[in-house]
């Protein structure tokens, strides 16, 4: 949620705005049935056949990933479904911020609110700093465990990537994976 407000705050006072409007949500009861996001698509704020893409927001403060230790950079869930990785990428390098992949990251897609977005055939993805870590989902997941400096520096190239993402001529597309097939409408 800090993320969603500090990227939504910087792209707002921003200079220069995209072509395309951004809209800033979030979501309640994700791993209880994406409740707050299956309510969402069926009362969007704005008609879901003008939304051409979302990008959810997940776990942006911890850097320990189970397959190692992430700073600097964010990974997306689906990253073989569509070319937004790529564009939002070239976007994040000029703030200092990479893309990392890890394996089995298309197996995630489904686990998080952009799950909604993809069943009505919009293009979508999750961004994450770390997919899992030790206590993912327990009791001792505490704030003092997040990086402030580190998620402040991927909401940046993140921020970069939206703008970039919504400053775009032809609006995002599904790739060929076989995978991505079943949410191109």
């Amino acid at each position: 949620t800090v993320s969603v407000i500090e990227i939504a705050s910087a792209l707002a006072t921003a200079d220069v705005h995209p072509k395309r409007s951004l809209l800033f949500l979030t979501f309640f009861g994700e791993e209880i049935g994406l409740i707050g996001a299956n309510f969402y698509m069926k009362h969007p704020l704005v008609p879901l056949k003008n939304t051409v893409a979302n990008i959810n927001l997940e776990q942006m403060g911890r850097t320990d990933e189970q397959d190692g230790k992430q700073v600097g950079k964010f990974a997306f869930t689906g990253p073989t479904y569509s070319n937004i990785p790529g564009l939002m990428e070239e976007a994040a390098k000029t703030e200092g911020v990479g893309i990392y992949e890890k394996k089995g990251a298309d197996a995630f897609f489904g686990r998080s609110d952009n799950y909604a977005f993809a069943e009505a055939g919009i293009v979508d993805h999750t961004i994450v700093v770390a997919f899992e870590y030790p206590d993912y989902h327990g009791v001792a997941d505490e704030w003092e465990k997040l990086d402030y400096d580190n998620m402040a520096k991927v909401d940046r190239g993140v921020a970069a990537g939206l703008a970039r993402l919504a400053d775009e001529t032809e609006a995002p597309k599904w790739s060929n994976a076989p995978e991505a097939n079943k949410y191109r409408k």
